[in-house]
C-alpha cells in the first residue's frame, strides 16, 4: 500500500496542450545575412515567416534571445478560424502589418477574437472575446553563427 501511494504521489503533472493546435513537425533554417531577414540583428524587430509550422511563425529578437510563435491563432480550431495572428504596433492598434515592410512591431492580435498577443513571452496581454486564452504556442529556436534554426 506504501509502495503504490509512492509511486502514486510521484505521478508527473499532465502539462496542458492546446487542443487546437496539433503537433506539426518541422525545421526550417533562417541565414540572417539575407536581406529579408537583416531585421531580426536589431532588438525587438519581428520577421513573419509564411513558409513553416502551422500557418507560418514570427521570429522576435529581444536584445539576448529569439523565441518564434505559431501564427494560427490559439483558441480556435484550424477550421473556426481560418485567418491568422497579424503584427500590429501597439495593444489597441487595428492596423494589419503583416504585408508590409515594417519590422518594428511586439504584438500579434488575433482577427476572429481580437486578443492580443506580446512576441516577448507569447502571453494574452488583451483579451478579446474569449474567455480563458491559450498562450501562443513556442517553437524551439537554436543559434549558430549566423543561422537560426527553427523547429518542432
Amino acid at each position: 500500500m506504501i509502495l503504490f501511494i509512492g509511486l502514486w504521489g510521484c505521478e508527473k503533472e499532465q502539462q496542458k496542450r492546446n487542443p487546437y493546435l496539433g503537433e506539426l513537425r518541422f525545421t526550417y533554417t533562417i541565414d540572417l545575412n539575407q536581406p529579408l531577414y537583416n531585421s531580426l540583428k536589431t532588438p525587438m524587430n519581428t520577421v513573419f515567416v509564411p513558409y513553416g509550422g502551422i500557418r507560418g511563425f514570427f521570429v522576435i529578437y529581444n536584445g539576448s534571445s529569439y523565441y518564434a510563435w505559431e501564427a494560427a491563432c490559439p483558441n480556435h480550431s484550424l477550421d473556426g478560424c481560418p485567418s491568422r495572428l497579424y503584427g500590429v504596433k501597439t495593444q489597441a492598434d487595428e492596423e494589419n502589418y503583416e504585408n508590409t515592410k515594417l519590422h518594428n512591431y511586439v504584438y500579434v492580435r488575433c482577427s476572429c477574437d481580437k486578443t492580443v498577443y506580446l512576441l516577448g513571452n507569447g502571453t494574452p496581454i488583451t483579451i478579446g472575446d474569449i474567455a480563458k486564452p491559450y498562450p501562443l504556442l513556442n517553437y524551439h529556436v537554436s543559434v549558430s553563427g549566423s543561422s537560426l534554426s527553427i523547429s518542432n
